[in-house]
């Protein structure tokens, strides 16, 4: 491998794409980037994931393998403090990856600081969550991989039971219709105060 590094800075961004997308559906994605490091290839093609900071990087990315065999949650756990926009246009990612990437090192911080927000706020970064392909459970298995703990985030039990109680039904039920033009802003009003009566 040594031998081949003046070849493999011309190899093309789909070769090693591809290669990049096999190690991360594998039971222990670290080995593809320690075996890089150990060759002196890293900096080639993820210069982003410096040397210093890759242990720390990779007891997440492998925390994140024993909770889920999706490539994009995977990723996201592995970019979630970097500037992801680089190397995902460097390397063409994926769409989703990006997708989730770019979530996740938007919006951790608020995950963890979830308790803290109104509950207006909590309401609007629910809904959020959940309408976005990482959806809350996705954004759970960030952060237990970036925590390194294996126990449910209350953020997660509390938005998918708002969401499940506070529904269109809910509205119907109270005030008789689903079709309304407000019923969105019916929606949130509800839900804004179910969250007010749980903090209370």
């Amino acid at each position: 491998m040594k031998i081949c590094k003046d070849e493999l800075k011309a190899i093309s961004v789909e070769r090693v794409l591809q290669e990049w997308e096999k190690a991360m559906q594998c039971r222990k994605p670290s080995l593809f980037f320690f075996t890089l490091q150990q060759a002196n290839l890293l900096e080639i093609h993820f210069p982003e994931l410096q040397e210093n900071l890759l242990e720390k990087k990779m007891q997440t990315l492998d925390f994140c393998a024993t909770l889920t065999t999706k490539p994009e949650l995977r990723f996201a756990s592995l970019v979630y403090d970097r500037e992801v926009e680089t190397l995902s246009n460097r390397l063409k990612i994926p769409n989703l990856w990006k997708k989730c990437g770019k979530l996740a090192s938007t919006e951790y911080k608020k995950a963890e600081n979830f308790e803290k927000m109104t509950s207006k706020e909590k309401v609007e970064w629910i809904r959020k969550i959940e309408h976005s392909p990482i959806k809350l459970r996705g954004m759970e298995i960030i952060l237990q991989s970036i925590k390194k703990i294996n126990q449910p985030m209350k953020f997660r039990k509390i938005g998918e039971q708002c969401l499940g109680t506070i529904n269109g039904g809910y509205i119907q039920e109270k005030y008789g219709k689903t079709n309304h033009p407000l019923v969105g802003k019916l929606l949130e009003k509800e839900r804004i105060l179910w969250m007010n009566q749980l903090d209370e």
